[in-house]
């Protein structure tokens, strides 16, 4: 069964893709894919990116450790920001619907 990505987000080292009942933290640089269901999203921390400091997404979920911690967390410049605006925005309101 083929998944449809719904958007994405290209980060500094990551790309942050939503489908209809997950995100996906896939790095750019190395070899790695991690999958977060929304029904298992319980808070979303996203820091705005400024002149100097990379702005964040982070997701906190059940039965996050330190390993998960590793790829639930996606930074991006300022020129990246508005589609994180987006892409935030769009889960969001997918969770809300969802509940």
């Amino acid at each position: 069964m083929s998944e449809t990505m719904l958007m994405s987000a290209t980060g500094q080292q990551d790309v942050l893709e939503l489908f209809v009942n997950k995100v996906r933290v896939k790095g750019i640089h190395k070899n790695h894919q991690f999958d977060i269901f929304l029904r298992d999203i319980s808070a979303i921390l996203f820091v705005h990116a400024t002149g100097v400091i990379p702005g964040s997404i982070e997701f906190f979920f059940s039965g996050a450790g330190l390993l998960e911690h590793k790829f639930n967390h996606i930074t991006f410049s300022t020129e990246q920001q508005p589609q994180f605006d987006k892409i935030r925005e769009a889960i969001e309101n997918m969770i809300i619907e969802g509940d």
